[in-house]
């Protein structure tokens, strides 16, 4: 028996950790194929706490109490059977008490579950204010916010526990309840019980027996009513999850065309026809309007103009970000809509006003964005980075290719940073503080790490 019940606890383990390994994943790639349209206006620190927190409170009943979902319903079937086997008038009476304790339960969980759904908010609040300050930190330290940060997150997690806390009262009144009104009903077995014994409608043995199959069934109810209380509060996780599972980009990337496997064969021939564009979360302020633009293959054009103008806009519109809410965008004469998203994009290299690395080696940074299964060499990073300007600091370095850069890139100084981003392109003009002025158009790749396109747009 003991080897069976290790068995059986063994193999519930691994599948409720399989599942939450699967829900997890399955979670992460929902969050990486919405639009960036919703990350505009979702907090990463929220969508960090649907990967742990929220999933975590939905799955804890299935990692803790489920395994003995089916035990404690034979235990109760086999018990209410035998119960009304020994004496059916007894079990009637004690049942009186079954009503009331569900009642109070089943109130207590949908509580709960207002309760756990705040506390989620709350931590999902916290999460926000934590990652933003760390990932913001050399700001939060230059202007001393220190304890301010720490405020926000404190009086955050004082409203969680204030939630916790209520929970634990009401789970501690609610039982207390419940076990006068399983004390009423033990009672009254004894008592009437105790009255059919002594008018000979049953012996002593018979009552005996009688309450220990009762006591047996209560256990195995009170065991199941928990497990409900705790699905129930379980469910505030789940449609967190859930809300976030449903939620569709509205550009689909398995919809569209095959562009070419051999990019040579793509011209290049950027067209804006009639393009107006506002931004989801600023829907009063109208960046373009019945914009024409037309960039022949090959060409070069630099965009100028005040902050603010549409020109970053532009380019988000050229990846594919958003789509126009009005007009069409153009790749050699086909709708970008007739285009697979992903597909377009690696056409495209771009030199952003901000720096984006990631704490991996200098060697893993420059070959990111890779196509999975795309082979190169140690050469081929080598010559990204040389005609990036970007080979000569690098070997300077104390592991060279192989250095660890810190996240964000921080253990590098911010022109090592920017000349960073170079090394995706294969050329780009010398910065002049006074002009401001980068947009290239390239058609030059290195061997399938330098994408075809490099955008770069400074504000005059």
């Amino acid at each position: 028996q003991g080897a069976i019940s290790t068995l059986y606890s063994a193999l519930f383990t691994l599948v409720s950790r399989r599942l939450k390994f699967t829900i997890r994943n399955a979670l992460l790639e929902k969050i990486l194929a919405q639009d960036v349209a919703y990350f505009d206006g979702t907090e990463s620190g929220r969508l960090i706490s649907r990967l742990t927190n929220d999933l975590d409170l939905m799955m804890s009943p299935i990692q803790s109490s489920l395994s003995s979902l089916l035990s404690n319903c034979l235990i109760l079937i086999g018990g209410m059977v035998m119960c009304f086997f020994k004496s059916y008038r007894l079990s009637m009476l004690a049942f009186v008490t079954v009503g009331p304790i569900s009642y109070l339960w089943e109130n207590y969980a949908q509580w709960s579950k207002g309760l756990a759904r705040e506390m989620l908010s709350y931590w999902a609040e916290g999460n926000s204010i934590a990652s933003q300050a760390l990932m913001h930190i050399r700001t939060v330290k230059a202007f001393g916010c220190e304890d301010s940060v720490l405020h926000k997150y404190t009086e955050t997690n004082r409203q969680a526990l204030y939630c916790g806390v209520k929970d634990a009262w009401g789970n501690g009144a609610t039982s207390a309840l419940t076990g006068y009104l399983d004390l009423g009903s033990g009672v009254l077995i004894l008592y009437f019980g105790g009255l059919l014994v002594y008018s000979g409608s049953m012996t002593v043995g018979d009552l005996v027996t009688y309450q220990l199959f009762w006591n047996m069934m209560n256990n195995a109810y009170q065991s199941l009513q928990g497990l409900v209380t705790s699905f129930t509060r379980s469910a505030a996780g789940a449609e967190k999850v859930f809300s976030l599972w449903d939620s569709d980009p509205d550009i689909d990337p398995a919809k569209g065309d095959d562009l070419p496997e051999d990019h040579n064969q793509i011209q290049g021939h950027l067209r804006l026809e009639n393009v107006s564009f506002y931004y989801q979360m600023r829907p009063d302020n109208i960046v373009l309007q019945n914009f024409e633009l037309d960039i022949p293959a090959g060409k070069t054009l630099a965009l100028v103009g005040r902050s603010g103008g549409g020109k970053s806009t532009i380019i988000n519109l050229l990846l594919r970000f958003y789509d126009p809410r009005e007009g069409r965008l153009l790749l050699d004469g086909k709708p970008y809509e007739s285009l697979k998203v992903n597909q377009l994009r690696r056409l495209f290299g771009v030199v952003t006003q901000e720096t984006e690395l990631f704490a991996m080696t200098v060697e893993e940074n420059i070959a990111y964005g890779l196509e999975k299964g795309v082979d190169y060499t140690h050469e081929d990073v080598v010559e990204a980075a040389r005609r990036a300007y970007a080979h000569d600091f690098i070997c300077e370095m104390k592991d060279g290719y192989d250095t660890r850069i810190g996240e964000r890139g921080n253990r590098l100084s911010g022109g090592q940073r920017y000349v960073w981003n170079l090394t995706f392109c294969t050329y780009c003009s010398t910065l002049n503080t006074e002009s401001h002025i980068i947009f290239h158009l390239l058609l030059v790749p290195v061997n399938g790490l330098l994408l075809h396109v490099c955008f770069s747009v400074v504000p005059r």
